[in-house]
């Protein structure tokens, strides 16, 4: 299995993120899309190292209470076949807080990850290489803010079915 560690949007959510990605469309030469089911934001990837159970036990032990997100910013990360497209996160401590807690909760079921930089976001497209003419401070500027209630982190298992990539949620923990 393939795990990692996500909030999930809301329906209502997931049109709005559908929607920016039909506006960039028209803009990119070439891009692989994330499919509307598969839009989340990592909290921690596992990979195939680790057993369902020991995470299980990790979101278990997560105590934290709900609150809201604001995703608002294109961004991307360069990479030289193609970059990667993002919306972003606006800085929030309640976001930072329980990623580092499910970071140490992780690390007292077994779980040992390399730390880095926590970089919230949402990806929708990957491999993208977009016209010479875009830009993406003109793009920003009609993008809606898009509040998120976090609720929930669940456990997610990424697997190709068919050729698809499908991400199933597994088990999950709510917030109180």
């Amino acid at each position: 299995m393939r795990l990692f560690v996500a909030i999930n949007f809301d329906q209502k959510n997931k049109d709005i993120f559908a929607d920016i990605q039909q506006s960039l469309r028209p803009h990119a030469v070439s891009a692989n899309w994330v499919s509307r089911d598969n839009l989340h934001l990592t909290l921690s990837f596992l990979g195939e190292k680790y057993a369902g159970s020991a995470a299980m036990a990790a979101l278990d032990m997560v105590n934290f209470s709900r609150f809201s997100i604001i995703g608002s910013t294109l961004g991307l990360f360069r990479r030289d076949d193609g970059d990667i497209y993002w919306l972003g996160i606006k800085n929030n401590p309640e976001l930072a807080q329980l990623e580092r807690l499910l970071y140490i909760c992780l690390g007292k079921c077994g779980i040992e990850l390399p730390r880095s930089e926590f970089r919230p976001h949402l990806t929708i497209a990957r491999k993208v290489i977009m016209r010479q003419d875009f830009d993406r401070n003109k793009f920003n500027s009609a993008i809606p803010e898009i509040h998120q209630q976090v609720d929930k982190i669940s456990l997610m298992n990424s697997q190709r079915i068919d050729g698809k990539l499908v991400y199933t949620e597994v088990y999950s923990r709510q917030l109180s």
